[in-house]
Order: structure tokens, then C-alpha cells, then sequence
């Protein structure tokens, strides 16, 4: 629980798994590239390639996202959620982050979902 900002969680992503291998000695301080996945008929990124740069995306099934490593961990756009106090329990559900990626390969989580790809955020105790 934060103070200023009420409970949350700390998040932790599949692709950081898929990523962790791929660095290069010398990346796994601090480094920043692409994570390019393929986008499967649910909307879910499945791992395809580490890239430098946003070059090489051709496939209309793939985007690239940005990802940073900071003291050997990998980040995406935010490694934490808030919500509402007293919600937790819902939010304990989450299986997958729902995330608009911008041109440049930024992210902005936009909610969490559940085991069945269910918005928690719209889903009641």
C-alpha cells in the first residue's frame, strides 16, 4: 500500500522470462531495445526476437515494444498497478496485462485481465 496513491500491486511479465536469456553480457546492466512479439488471434504477445531499434517490423501480426534494463531487471512500462482500496482480491486474478503501444514502442498499461482474458477493472466482487 502506498500512502499517496492506495494498494497496488508489483508486476511481473512472461516476457521478461523470454528476454532474460537473449541479453547480451553487456546488456544485463543497464541497456534499451525492442521486444518483438507476434500477436496471437487473442491479442496475446508471444516472444519472436530482441531488436536495437524499430527497423524489421514487417509482419502486420508483430509490434515491437520497448523494454529497459536497469540494474539487471527488465521494465516495460510500469512494474506496478494501483487500484482501488479494498480490491485486491480481484487484482490477484490478473494473468495478463493489457497495454496500447505507441508508434515508437512505448507502452501505457491500460488494465489488467484474468485467466479467461476477463477486463478486471469492469469485473465486480
Amino acid at each position: 500500500r502506498s500512502l499517496m496513491q492506495g494498494d497496488y500491486m508489483a508486476l511481473r511479465f512472461k516476457l521478461e522470462q523470454d528476454i532474460t536469456p537473449q541479453l547480451t553480457h553487456d546488456k544485463t546492466q543497464n541497456a534499451d531495445g525492442y521486444v518483438v512479439v507476434n500477436v496471437n488471434a487473442q491479442g496475446i504477445g508471444e516472444f519472436v526476437q530482441l531488436q536495437d531499434n524499430l527497423a524489421n517490423v514487417v509482419n502486420p501480426q508483430q509490434i515491437a515494444m520497448r523494454y529497459r534494463v536497469r540494474e539487471g531487471k527488465i521494465k516495460f512500462a510500469t512494474n506496478a498497478f494501483f487500484f482501488e482500496e479494498g480490491k485486491s482480491d480481484l487484482y490477484a486474478q490478473a494473468r495478463y496485462g493489457e497495454f496500447k503501444v505507441a508508434a515508437n514502442g512505448e507502452l501505457l498499461l491500460k488494465d489488467l485481465r484474468g485467466e479467461n482474458l476477463v477486463v478486471l477493472s469492469k469485473t465486480r466482487l
